[in-house]
């Protein structure tokens, strides 16, 4: 009976945002899933970058070339290291004490990660990005002119700014998201 009664309460209990224990772990768990699959997908695709400059790196003749595959090697490890560092903290287990503190915690703690994510993922690919399209560009300027060399490296610098911005902004968007949820929770904690 005592059994039974403590498992209604930890059911029914009600953290200060008028969430349940069970609504928490809930969206816990969410949140857990979708930072899960999005560093399966990060470390996925740095295990493919690793392996293309890699290769290039060992069969591109050009040692400017594999000089700059190395760094790009570097930044994209440096890059699943801090993805690491920025896993979600503690486990399930410990929410039954913490609740919503830690809900909030965790958001807080993603939603920064998000905004500054030139910093931590977009800067350490900014060497190799630039050695690399320099030495492609000296590479291309033995054969033909200089400057017909420097258009298609030129198109690419254009590719990757477009794509470093687009990184930047699709993260910034995701964290004003969590602000939106963190600001619902801080209302519903003063609510109370």
């Amino acid at each position: 009976m005592t059994d039974d009664i403590r498992r209604m309460w930890r059911e029914d209990a009600k953290d200060a945002t008028g969430l349940s224990l069970a609504e928490i772990h809930a969206r816990v768990a969410r949140l857990r899933r979708r930072l899960f699959r999005r560093d399966a997908i990060e470390y996925a695709a740095g295990a493919i970058v690793v392996g293309v400059f890699g290769l290039c790196a060992v069969i591109i003749p050009d040692w400017g070339i594999r000089i700059s595959c190395i760094v790009l090697i570097i930044g994209t490890l440096i890059v699943l290291r801090n993805l690491w560092t920025r896993r979600m903290s503690a486990t399930t287990e410990t929410l039954g004490e913490a609740g919503a503190s830690f809900y909030r915690r965790e958001l807080v703690r993603q939603r920064d990660s998000l905004r500054h994510v030139w910093r931590w993922y977009l800067a350490p690919f900014v060497p190799g990005t630039l050695l690399f399209l320099l030495t492609v560009w000296h590479a291309m300027a033995e054969k033909m002119s200089a400057s017909a060399a420097a258009l298609p490296v030129m198109a690419m610098l254009v590719v990757d700014v477009v794509l470093f911005v687009t990184i930047d902004w699709l993260n910034r968007r995701a964290a004003r998201a969590l602000d939106t949820e963190i600001d619902a929770l801080d209302r519903a904690i003063e609510g109370e």
